[in-house]
């Protein structure tokens, strides 16, 4: 590796790296503020719901996913591209069930609901919807993330003319990123 290319692979991870101690820092300031300022733009019912919500979807949360999202980790790297794909869709699945499931349980039409969730109830699928999503969406955090650029001659219309080049990085917060894979059109994945 070259000493330029050395200077744009550090410059990028350091780019890198500051955007997510920003995002970090600004996810973590945001959790201890909102509570603050909505106790004060609020009436106490209305905060009480904030927070009776909050409570309900924290307990579902963690009963729900059953940490799927979380153990993924330890099983993709050691797998195949083929098994890697299999599990990711079977975690999927199971969280869009578990989460139409505990869905359904914090419905209004739920009989078993307990009195003290009765304020969330008069918002109707709102509350159920939000559970839902939120179950499915724990997935998100154990994902990792691919950054493409594409360069090359563009012509009109935003087409590529000639040569085109495409790099991407890999990252994941949980585990190492050990390889990446590219299919093009019906070739083998390399």
């Amino acid at each position: 590796m070259t000493a330029s290319a050395k200077a744009v692979t550090f410059r990028r991870l350091t780019k890198r790296a500051l955007s997510i101690g920003v995002i970090k820092v600004s996810d973590t300031a945001s959790q201890f503020l909102l509570p603050v300022v909505l106790v004060r733009c609020l009436d106490a019912a209305t905060f009480g719901e904030y927070r009776l919500l909050w409570l309900l979807v924290g307990s579902v949360l963690g009963l729900a996913t059953l940490n799927m999202a979380a153990g993924l980790p330890l099983y993709l790297p050691p797998a195949e591209a083929p098994r890697k794909r299999l599990y990711v869709h079977q975690s999927l699945l199971y969280l869009a069930i578990s989460g139409l499931l505990f869905g359904a349980l914090a419905s209004p039409w739920n009989p078993w609901m307990p009195a003290a969730m009765a304020p969330l109830q008069t918002h109707g699928a709102l509350v159920p919807s939000f559970v839902a999503l939120w179950i499915v969406a724990s997935m998100l955090d154990s994902l990792p993330t691919v950054e493409e650029h594409v360069s090359g001659a563009l012509g009109a219309n935003g087409w590529y003319v000639g040569n085109v080049q495409v790099t991407w990085s890999v990252a994941d917060d949980t585990s190492a990123v050990i390889s990446s894979e590219i299919n093009i059109g019906r070739l083998p994945w390399r």
